[in-house]
């Protein structure tokens, strides 16, 4: 259904923040559904109040998410799996992707455009976007606006990576008190709509990907620069270097000199000398 929420469905909304002209706005009905129960071994379904959530593309019904008032939900059957709001990123230049539909529902109470979501939270495989990459992302900024639990994290690393051709940047969840939040509706519940604007207001640059900064080592460098390299083991029998030099392993050597000095010849014997004496193993 797509008309007035029940008493339930309002309490539920009412508690997360959420309007219901907002839910009205995102066509989002309701219906009750059963979930559970085993007929083998005669146990009986619950019949739940659920929000129903339409995917559409281009304004064609693709599919719905039922999610009932205490989390469970599941989608239609047989039908395809498209980006939640996909529709909103076709006139936006700044998307803003969230992990689930209330987070959308968040932002787009908050005033913010081209607002969609992943369709199965961290479950979400990124094919679904697949199809939509050159008419709805192409050369478009995007603010991922996922979770920020451990398991969000590793979703926002993978999203990065997928779209690695935009402008891509993150929002860290952040409230001024001491509740603890991980994603934009924990904000809105806690603090409001200003605070969740002041997140996305402050969303940073998505670093690449296994990409180190000198911020990332300045802890490790002000370590060697007071206490000088670790006592990793040196080499026993290499004549007038034995008290000079010492090997970590993870730590780049560089042996140089003009050619016909005897560089191979060296790196060959030190080489020969820390896989006999250290048992360390070389190709």
């Amino acid at each position: 259904c797509l008309g007035d929420y029940p008493s339930d469905i309002m309490g539920y909304l009412t508690k997360r923040g959420i309007r219901a002209d907002v839910m009205h706005l995102l066509g989002v009905g309701y219906a009750k559904l059963p979930f559970g129960g085993d007929a083998n071994n005669g146990i009986a379904a619950v019949e739940k109040t659920c929000l129903a959530f339409r995917f559409l593309d281009n304004g064609v019904l693709c599919n719905v998410q039922y999610k009932s008032l205490d989390k469970d939900f599941r989608f239609e059957s047989g039908c395809q799996l498209i980006p939640y709001n996909i529709d909103a990123a076709l006139d936006s230049e700044t998307i803003y992707l969230t992990e689930g539909m209330m987070d959308a529902a968040t932002l787009v109470q908050c005033g913010y455009a081209g607002v969609v979501s992943l369709s199965n939270g961290t479950g979400t495989k990124m094919e679904t976007f697949d199809k939509y990459l050159e008419s709805h992302f192409k050369g478009k900024k995007i603010i991922y606006a996922g979770d920020t639990d451990e398991s969000g994290i590793k979703k926002r690393e993978e999203v990065a990576r997928y779209f690695a051709g935009n402008d891509f940047y993150y929002v860290e969840w952040k409230a001024s008190s001491d509740s603890e939040v991980k994603d934009a509706n924990d904000v809105l519940m806690a603090e409001g709509e200003e605070a969740v604007k002041r997140c996305v207001e402050s969303a940073k640059v998505m670093p690449i990907i296994g990409m180190a900064t000198i911020d990332d080592q300045m802890e490790s460098f002000d370590e060697l620069v007071a206490n000088g390299i670790p006592r990793f083991p040196g080499v026993e029998h290499l004549y007038g270097f034995t008290h000079m030099i010492r090997f970590e392993p993870g730590r780049l050597m560089v042996i140089s000199g003009v050619p016909g000095t005897g560089k191979s010849t060296f790196a060959d014997n030190l080489v020969m000398m820390l896989a006999v004496e250290q048992k360390w193993r070389a190709a």
